[in-house]
């Protein structure tokens, strides 16, 4: 997208600039947190794995969260605790600030709330669990965005990497925390993760080697403000690819399909041939003029599936893995039961 850097600055504010100034000291992968005091902002399953992860990582850890320890969970409670990790209930004291190097936020919790606002103030920035799961891996990372199908397209592509030799991790912005699944994974896992617009609004170094647009229409608004400012949120998942980098989009998709896509290899998918890497023929998935797996290995139904299902498979192309192991990956994927994604390994 042409403006595309002052676009991404403009939507992070004032904590780019804070970040921006930490970034040469607390956010490298060399004891980064060691002796850091670090503020999870939200508990919740992503905030306490956080919070978690942390402590393992050597950081002086705080959680705060709005609802009342009492009607926090006991097994939460007690696994924070049983860690020493730090707890603030009931509200969000600005006092937490005065020494703080880091938030790691909750994306629920909208930029806009006094905390943040004032952690502006104080010079402290913050970042969402998505950039600290990125911060405590080694693994090679596919992430997937969009407005619709990245569930599935999360899921699929799993399932597909899986055929191959290489271990393989999955999650999303829903169900099992993603720095549980990340942390301490090395260079040869590949790790899928499904990515919103309110995890990539708070991301600065998250590097995939693959990042999967599935489409882009207006949605949530009234968080980001304007289409605009939703596009930039899902623009940061490819800030930082460079040429050995992909970034594999849906050309059937008229928002994605008129954007330029930074540093890395644009691949594009598509129903049909035409200007497409990945596409549909006479029944076939294909992929630059070779058919790769018959469309009937996909159980699932509807034109959309098929979508997501040319966005793993250019994904699987691209990382190197032979038609036969896609076509077991898609005949093996019966779908995603109530949406939630899964871990494997």
């Amino acid at each position: 997208m042409e403006g595309l850097p002052g676009v991404l600055a403009n939507s992070v504010g004032g904590n780019c600039g804070s970040l921006g100034n930490l970034a040469s000291g607390l956010l490298r992968r060399d004891n980064m947190f060691s002796g850091k005091k670090v503020i999870v902002l939200g508990g919740a399953k992503s905030g306490i794995s956080a919070a978690q992860v942390l402590v393992k990582l050597g950081a002086e850890v705080t959680l705060t969260d709005i609802i009342p320890l009492h009607k926090m969970p006991e097994p939460d409670r007690s696994a924070l605790q049983q860690m020493n990790i730090r707890l603030v209930t009931g509200s969000h004291p600005v006092t937490l600030l005065k020494d703080a190097d880091l938030i790691v936020k909750n994306p629920g919790i909208s930029p806009e709330i006094d905390f943040l606002q004032s952690a502006k103030e104080f010079g402290v920035p913050w970042i969402s669990e998505l950039e600290l799961a990125w911060l405590v891996t080694s693994a090679e990372v596919v992430a997937i965005t969009g407005t619709n199908g990245k569930t599935t397209t999360t899921a699929l592509t799993g399932e597909i990497l899986a055929c191959a030799s290489r271990p393989v991790a999955v999650g999303g912005n829903i169900g099992i925390p993603l720095t549980g699944i990340s942390f301490g994974k090395g260079p040869e896992w590949l790790l899928v993760v499904e990515t919103s617009s309110f995890q990539l609004q708070d991301c600065y170094q998250l590097h995939p080697r693959v990042a999967i647009f599935t489409n882009l229409t207006p949605d949530h608004l009234n968080r980001h403000k304007s289409m605009e400012n939703y596009l930039a949120a899902k623009m940061r998942l490819i800030q930082n690819q460079d040429s050995e980098d992909y970034a594999v989009i849906n050309l059937d998709d008229p928002i994605l399909a008129r954007q330029s896509f930074g540093r890395g290899q644009r691949i594009g998918f598509s129903l049909q041939p035409g200007e497409a890497d990945c596409y549909t023929e006479d029944g076939w998935f294909c992929w630059r003029g070779a058919r790769v797996a018959p469309t009937s290995d996909l159980a699932l139904p509807g034109e959309h599936n098929l979508q997501n299902a040319l966005a793993a498979i250019a994904a699987a192309m691209v990382l190197k893995l032979q038609p036969e192991e896609i076509s077991r990956g898609l005949r093996g994927f019966a779908g995603v039961e109530h949406r939630l994604e899964f871990a494997g390994d």
